[in-house]
């Protein structure tokens, strides 16, 4: 008895420590701090065109094949042979190179689906995504065995439900944005982005999902600079998770080749939530979250369920500032940005937001789901 009761008042005090408030001026400033990244001066100027571009005719835009049309999609004959497995993020991922010299990163699992029709709307909206399409089967030579396993990849090179996100050759990944920190913020564009996040409830709103892409020669520049003139190391894939920041060479940061984009829209199309009630590409689960949270004469809250139990901010202190500021992205957007936003949207016709679940792998009955909750979503933002 003795024992349990010391047990009792152990968790009492834990509990009461948590109730405390965050030791910090203002938590919500110490959330936004956390994220800001990187630590080095930000990348400057920038144009609002390495953000956001004029789609044009919303209406007539392809969302089967997205930003890189049918022309780069991957060829139906295609032949691809394994490179190397890539560890960054959480689901499998390896390199493949096909026939005509171009080189993929696939991805298996729950988030090939969801991402792929993700990019079709960001797209749509005038915004940067990566070349993404999705592949019912492919067969790949020469296929090793990863470090994470995948029930869609089989011994003899037969890959089911996989992701191919297209190289591009001339162009590298340069640095990362953080959501509360870059060139863009107060901008109607960034805070259209924002909602078109919590539209898709991507959940994973983390900075190193954001990537700046540019030249290659901006890399290769600011790479020999750093290592003093040393030999480089040949680095012909562009993205790389776990890759350190590369800072913009001056001169650079206004290259119309500079984008900066969500490169990785995976956890998008199911519920937001925590570790145990959070998925990815679920009808069911997308239908059930909320869209809209909360709105005030100028501003509106969206749903983004991923702040922690106050908890975790004793134990895993980092873990929930990290999640917390990916709750608050979505949180104090003004609601005329919201509303333009929404406009845009509305200029979607139904048979184009089919197509670009059907494209992704969704049955006919999810893409008519999908469309239903979209367009449902659609009309809250107009109606602000």
């Amino acid at each position: 008895m003795a024992g349990l009761r010391w047990y009792k008042l152990l968790l009492l005090g834990v509990l009461g420590v948590a109730a405390l408030p965050y030791p910090s001026a203002h938590p919500a400033q110490a959330v936004l701090a956390a994220e800001r990244k990187p630590a080095s001066d930000p990348v400057k100027p920038v144009s609002i065109s390495a953000l956001w571009h004029d789609p044009g005719e919303i209406p007539s835009l392809d969302l089967a094949f997205g930003e890189g049309g049918a022309a780069h999609a991957p060829r139906r004959d295609a032949i691809y042979s394994f490179e190397k497995e890539d560890l960054g993020g959480t689901s499998a991922k390896f390199y493949v190179k096909d026939q005509d010299g171009v080189q993929w990163l696939v991805k298996v699992g729950d988030e090939a689906r969801g991402e792929t029709a993700a990019t079709r709307f960001v797209w749509a909206m005038g915004y940067f995504v990566d070349e993404d399409y999705f592949v019912p089967e492919m067969h790949v030579s020469g296929m090793a065995k990863l470090h994470r396993k995948s029930h869609s990849i089989h011994k003899d090179g037969t890959i089911a439900n996989a992701r191919l996100k297209r190289t591009q050759r001339k162009q590298k990944k340069l640095d990362t944005w953080a959501w509360a920190d870059n060139p863009f913020r107060g901008s109607r564009e960034l805070n259209g982005l924002r909602v078109m996040m919590a539209l898709i409830n991507n959940w994973d709103l983390k900075t190193v999902n954001n990537k700046v892409y540019g030249p290659k020669e901006a890399k290769d520049a600011a790479q020999k600079n750093a290592s003093g003139d040393k030999e480089e190391i040949s680095t012909d894939v562009q993205d790389r998770d776990n890759s350190s920041s590369t800072q913009i060479p001056d001169g650079e940061s206004n290259d119309e080749n500079v984008r900066y984009v969500v490169s990785d829209l995976g956890a998008s199309f199911g519920r937001t939530g925590g570790f145990s009630s959070r998925s990815k590409g679920k009808l069911k689960d997308y239908q059930k979250d909320g869209f809209i949270r909360a709105t005030a004469p100028e501003t509106v809250d969206f749903v983004m369920r991923t702040k922690p139990g106050g908890i975790l901010r004793v134990f895993k202190p980092h873990y929930y500032r990290q999640r917390t500021a990916m709750a608050e992205t979505v949180e104090n957007i003004p609601r005329a940005d919201a509303k333009w936003i929404g406009g845009q949207l509305a200029q979607l016709t139904p048979q184009q937001i089919r197509s670009a679940f059907l494209s992704a792998g969704f049955t006919q009955k999810e893409a008519d789901g999908y469309l239903v909750e979209l367009q449902k979503r659609i009309v809250e933002l107009n109606a602000l």
